[in-house]
């Protein structure tokens, strides 16, 4: 395992561990770290592994969606190229024939938080935050609004429309976390889920999971097209760029 990866791959017993590993920028997902999720579901499809589980290093599961990476894109031929990149990674997820556990260590911003309706299971921390935020900087949130209602029902409506920022107990309220436990129970609950899913039979998994998922692709095909264009465009830029700036302006405050 290459440590200094964006991404990492472990196989261990049981599960393929999938691990998001920029934490210095609260492994923000940029166009090489959508590719590499992509590849280590494939791999981990070849694998005697029963189930995978995603997670991130350091505080945060992840903060979402490179803003500097989707502010460097400048034509439609680079932007359709970064969003087809992260479309083939969620129909990976969806595709996956073995059960997908997110484990949220921390904080779960925009595609972060939206890489969680494509789980099967989310096991998060009492202390997680999440947030799906991307219309503050005019873009959409594409994995919310097009598997979000048959994965959570409304709730997404008002988390897509306010990006107001939940805690682990009200994630689980509205459906997008299945169990909230302390920080140091974390792997404990993961091994207690794949104990579980040992007792079931690996082909009924794999054709309830395709039921349940072969409906949702053409809303997201949709919606990540839009998405491109969006991308591109002199709002999103603007409204990435005043990001940016106050959050530079916010890290150069807490260090004085």
């Amino acid at each position: 395992m290459n440590v200094n990866k964006k991404v990492l791959y472990r196989h261990e017993g049981d599960l393929s561990w999938i691990i998001f590993n920029r934490p210095d920028k609260l492994n923000a997902i940029d166009e090489e770290s959508w590719i590499l999720l992509n590849d280590y579901i494939e791999e981990s499809q070849r694998d005697d592994s029963i189930a995978i589980a995603i997670t991130g290093t350091g505080r945060a599961f992840s903060a979402g969606d490179d803003i500097n990476s989707m502010l460097a894109l400048s034509n439609k031929m680079d932007s359709n190229r970064f969003f087809a990149n992260l479309s083939k990674a969620i129909k990976a997820m969806l595709n996956s024939r073995k059960p997908i556990i997110a484990v949220v260590n921390g904080l779960a911003y925009g595609g972060g938080c939206e890489l969680l309706l494509g789980a099967d299971v989310v096991i998060a921390s009492s202390n997680a935050k999440f947030s799906i935020p991307e219309g503050r900087i005019g873009l959409i949130p594409p994995i919310a609004i097009s598997i979000g209602y048959s994965a959570i029902g409304k709730s997404i409506i008002h988390l897509a429309i306010t990006g107001r920022e939940l805690s682990a107990d009200d994630a689980a309220k509205m459906g997008l976390v299945d169990y909230v436990v302390p920080p140091e129970e974390l792997m404990r609950t993961v091994q207690a889920i794949v104990d579980e899913i040992r007792k079931m039979d690996p082909e009924s998994i794999t054709t309830m999971k395709r039921y349940l998922n072969e409906r949702r692709y053409e809303d997201l095909e949709r919606a990540i097209k839009e998405l491109a264009i969006m991308a591109i465009g002199e709002t999103a830029k603007a409204r990435m760029r005043k990001f940016i700036e106050e959050r530079k302006r916010d890290q150069n405050k807490n260090r004085q």
